[in-house]
């Protein structure tokens, strides 16, 4: 026992956020596309939003391969079931079938998903926002779930959910949720070092149709937002220099003043040399 090896916990870094909107019923998702592994970028475009069934979708934070491994076995657990209820013997009329169909598996999907990660006692890195069919639940590692009209989770979902508890009302229009979640997570991704890269956004409505959007707003699009050309800056005390200035904002100042400092530079030596 005294020779057995330690395993380290890596961190991990995502930002995942959710909004439904009361009156439509439309669920929005959405979600970064960085993979981290430890201090490093391992992915840039790792797709988030995992299909579950139809008309649900999962946004997920926490370790890739539980993700995975979870999104797999809930999706085709639920299309085993569906088999086995409307098969021969199991017969009803559309109606019913259409409402049993939408009810039991928003019940029977949060129900196993429950069961899989409380079996697990929290051992899966697994942290769920599922939404579909009118639903939003936020799902934990050890099982607990709430229902709850928006949610952002990851290591930058404080900073989502500032956002959206600050501009979130229930009557939101399609269009005011939409542009509400890409701001939530562009705060996540701008306050957390382990998320990042694109925005991804998933629409799902009611009757089942599905729009997802895959780099909604792309890296190239994101990295020329917020840019300060300002360089008029004064460090504000603190142990470190720094103060209560974010180190993103700080680092910036500092690139950018560098950047001036060599065009400057190189300015003076063409007039010099006459180039």
């Amino acid at each position: 026992m005294k020779n057995r090896p330690k395993f380290l916990l890596r961190s991990t870094g995502t930002t995942i956020a959710g909004i439904v909107l009361e009156e439509s019923g439309i669920v929005l998702l959405g979600a970064d596309t960085r993979a981290t592994d430890g201090t490093i970028v391992a992915d840039k475009l790792c797709s988030k939003i995992h299909f579950l069934s139809k008309g649900m979708y999962a946004c997920g934070a926490g370790t890739s391969a539980d993700l995975d491994a979870t999104a797999r076995l809930v999706k085709y657990s639920m299309k085993l079931q569906q088999v086995q209820d409307f098969s021969i013997g199991n017969h009803c009329d559309n109606d019913i079938k259409t409402m049993m169909t939408k009810n039991a598996a928003i019940h029977q999907m949060m129900n196993f998903l429950q069961d899989l990660l409380y079996e697990n006692k929290g051992n899966l890195s697994v942290n769920m926002i599922v939404g579909g069919l009118g639903y939003l639940v936020a799902l934990h590692p050890h099982g607990s779930l709430e229902v709850v009209p928006y949610a952002a989770l990851g290591s930058g979902g404080l900073a989502a959910m500032a956002i959206l508890e600050r501009e979130y009302h229930p009557n939101l229009s399609l269009k005011e949720a939409r542009t509400l979640l890409s701001q939530a997570i562009q705060a996540g991704i701008n306050n957390d070092l382990g998320s990042g890269s694109q925005v991804d956004l998933c629409i799902l409505y009611p009757t089942g149709k599905v729009e997802y959007l895959r780099a909604a707003i792309p890296e190239a699009q994101m990295a020329l937002q917020g840019t300060d050309t300002s360089l008029q800056y004064e460090t504000s005390g603190g142990a470190n220099g720094f103060g209560n200035t974010a180190f993103r904002e700080q680092s910036r100042h500092i690139i950018l003043r560098q950047l001036k400092s060599e065009t400057n530079k190189q300015e003076n030596w063409n007039s010099i040399l006459g180039l």
